[in-house]
This record gives C-alpha cells, structure tokens and sequence, in this order.
C-alpha cells in the first residue's frame, strides 16, 4: 500500500469469522499503540495524518476463541 506524507493512511484488515474477532496491529514484533494520529476503526489502523516513519511492515492479527489469523501489509509512504 502506498499512502502520502500528511494524508489520511487506512491499513485494511476485515474478518468473516464467527464468533467475532478481536483485532489487533503489530510492526517489528511490536504492538502498535493507539494514540490520537494512531486509531483503529473496526479491525482497520488509520493513520492521520501519515508521517514518513509510518512506513513498514504492519501485522493485522485476528483472534477469537478458534484460532488466530496473520495478515501482513507493507506501507510506503512518499513525500510531500
């Protein structure tokens, strides 16, 4: 995924399962926190506005009571 520096960035990571998932982002093994730029809406991580250290490889993990699913992403963030 390609975002732009200063723009709204939404990683997307939807599940079907039943019973519902939690979810949960992680990057460099580590999880990402929600901060006011940093939210989660539902299972997608927004990034508001996007800086250019936001770029990496994003782990989307959902989990229930069944089992756990990985997702990976890679964001690229450009300049202004």
């Amino acid at each position: 995924m390609v975002g732009r520096q200063g723009s709204r960035v939404e990683l997307a990571c939807v599940s079907s399962a039943f019973p519902l998932p939690t979810y949960t982002w992680s990057r460099r093994g580590v999880d990402v926190n929600v901060t006011s730029r940093v939210t989660q809406v539902a299972g997608n991580l927004v990034l508001d506005p996007a800086q250019l250290d936001d770029a990496g490889d994003y782990v989307c993990r959902t989990r229930n009571q069944l089992g756990s699913r990985d997702v990976s992403v890679r964001l690229v963030v450009t300049g202004l």
